[in-house]
């Protein structure tokens, strides 16, 4: 129903900086991935992995590489984002920077 109202993101946890941050995150790596040789390669930006802990987590900024493996994959299904104009004013300058239309392409 929010998504419908157009009032997603400022009506769900996304409204908070940390979680906006993390989806930047998210896409920065994404983005850095692509350098590497392909969507989803993240060999060289992994962090090395501790006695007690092996998770691959990705050095940089701490995501864990399953989650990122996880947006990615949601990243690849999506074909369009419709954002309502009160709500994208509400987002972080740098998410706002990563979702706004791209005039010179």
């Amino acid at each position: 129903q929010k998504i419908v109202q157009g009032s997603y993101f400022y009506h769900t946890s996304l409204k908070k900086k940390e979680y906006q941050k993390t989806i930047v995150h998210f896409m920065d790596n994404m983005m850095k991935s692509k350098d590497y040789g392909g969507v989803s390669n993240y060999v060289q930006m992994l962090k090395e992995r501790r006695r007690y802990n092996d998770e691959d987590v990705i050095a940089e900024n701490g995501v864990p590489l399953y989650m990122q493996h996880l947006f990615d994959y949601f990243c690849s299904k999506l074909r369009t984002i419709w954002i309502n104009q009160e709500e994208f004013t509400k987002l972080q300058p740098d998410l706002q920077t990563y979702l706004a239309k791209n005039r010179n392409n």
